[in-house]
């Protein structure tokens, strides 16, 4: 087993050796960025027929005033929670109020009113149920609540926090609002990698300080002094051994790392399936993917994104030749011999 690490060890060395060389592993893909949540009728909102008839028309201030109390909170909660009778629409008003307001008028009775300072799902609740006099689905607020929780744990840098609440949100199996919970988990979950890789580079950076630069002439005094060859051997062994414990700290790191992206990669597919025509959810999954080194894959789900958005063609096309360069250079690589979790490791340590 011994002989097993210190053969991988020496051989992730020597991959890096290589890599340092080769310019097109040296920049990473895409940068990384948090996805937005951006409100969309055809996301959020279920479907209605020609026959519903709309009883009461609901305006949500989307100015900048109510953009800071989190108008696209109230928003988005209105879309989810309102029946198919309930028509919402973002609106800007000219009013003197705070922000955060909101206009419902019935189209059925002679009766309107204006509410500020909506800027929670709770709210919204309040709002349907006892304003409106309409019934509202618990399980949908629920999962709306935890959903926000998720995105204000992942906004705050509270990873582990962001994917307890999302993982909640997921267990009240509201259908309409899986796919973006999901992408939003993604999101988080990429984040845990990322966290994981740079530890990795920090732990990597301490094991090739470990290598002894003065190794020959190490050899060279030994074969000049007998008399000192054991000692110089012997620590010279002492030293292998601490190096091929670090390299084992480096593998454990290594597959934390992994483990989160391979997490972040099954719920971005997940969410292309569930909103085949968000092409951000097309574009999370590409870029997981080129993070796994699934380069081909990856550039597909690009592909699939510029055909969702045309506009995403003079960004995304550059990206996508830079995945095949990096194919081209993955295989070279690979006719060196390495083993897969070798190259992958010193693969990932060049993208930290």
């Amino acid at each position: 087993m011994r002989k097993k690490n210190r053969t991988s060890r020496i051989g992730f060395i020597s991959a890096l050796t290589l890599l340092f060389h080769c310019d097109g592993f040296t920049a990473r893909v895409s940068p990384w960025s948090l996805v937005k949540e951006r409100s969309a009728l055809s996301l959020f909102r279920q479907a209605t027929s020609d026959n519903d008839v709309v009883e009461w028309n609901v305006y949500v201030d989307q100015s900048k005033a109510s953009l800071e109390k989190r108008a696209n909170t109230a928003l988005d909660a209105f879309l989810a929670l309102a029946p198919s009778s309930v028509a919402v629409t973002p609106a800007v008003f000219k009013s003197k109020a705070k922000g955060g307001m909101i206009r419902c008028i019935s189209s059925k009775k002679n009766k309107s009113f204006e509410v500020s300072n909506v800027d929670s799902v709770d709210k919204v609740y309040r709002i349907l149920t006892k304003h409106m006099e309409l019934k509202v689905s618990t399980k949908v607020c629920d999962c709306l609540k935890w959903k926000y929780k998720g995105n204000g744990h992942l906004e705050a840098g509270q990873i582990d926090l962001a994917i307890d609440a999302y993982d909640k949100a997921i267990e009240t199996e509201v259908g309409q609002q899986e796919g973006i919970v999901l992408l939003m988990r993604s999101t988080a979950y990429l984040q845990r990698a990322i966290s994981h890789r740079t530890t990795l580079k920090e732990i990597v950076n301490e094991l090739i300080g470990m290598v002894p630069s003065a190794l020959p002439f190490v050899f060279d005094e030994a074969i000049r002094h007998p008399s000192l060859a054991n000692a110089i051997f012997r620590k010279f062994v002492e030293h292998t051994e601490r190096q091929d414990k670090h390299f084992r700290k480096t593998q454990y790191r290594h597959g934390l790392y992994q483990y989160a992206l391979l997490k972040a990669a099954q719920d971005a597919i997940r969410a292309t399936q569930l909103l085949p025509y968000y092409e951000v959810a097309w574009l999370r999954a590409g870029e997981i993917l080129s993070e796994l080194w699934r380069l081909k894959e990856s550039a597909q789900y690009y592909e699939n994104a510029i055909e969702l958005d045309s506009s995403l063609e003079s960004s995304l096309r550059p990206v996508i030749e830079r995945l095949r360069l990096r194919q081209e250079l993955l295989d070279t690589a690979r006719a060196y011999g390495w083993t897969e979790d070798i190259l992958r490791l010193a693969l990932d340590y060049q993208r930290a």
